[in-house]
């Protein structure tokens, strides 16, 4: 029974994987379509980190207020000082947020 779960889920997963391969080569990037899909996944994503920030759930519940700027802060200041890293820019935060809390 769980293998089929499992094997229900590769599928779906991996099916819409290739649909979404074989629609890239056909879509144009400079298009108007593309540029709002591009905006709304930038807004979602803006909307989750201010979401985890502002209205956190679980352990980050725990974590101060300022705590939780600061790591926001560092992981921005060095993803932009490392030229648009986003490793060096999580890598940064999660470090901030370490030694916010731990402190």
């Amino acid at each position: 029974m769980t293998w089929t779960f499992l094997v229900a889920g590769v599928f779906a997963t991996y099916l819409w994987r290739f649909i979404g391969a074989l629609a890239a080569s056909r879509i144009d990037s400079e298009s108007p379509v593309f540029a709002w899909v591009r905006c709304v996944a930038s807004a979602l994503v803006a909307a989750l980190v201010a979401h985890l920030i502002f209205a956190p759930s679980g352990l980050l519940a725990d974590s101060a207020l300022w705590a939780r700027l600061a790591a926001f802060a560092a992981g921005l200041i060095v993803f932009a000082i490392s030229r648009r890293s986003v490793p060096w820019g999580v890598a940064a935060a999660t470090a901030a947020m370490l030694v916010t809390t731990r402190f």
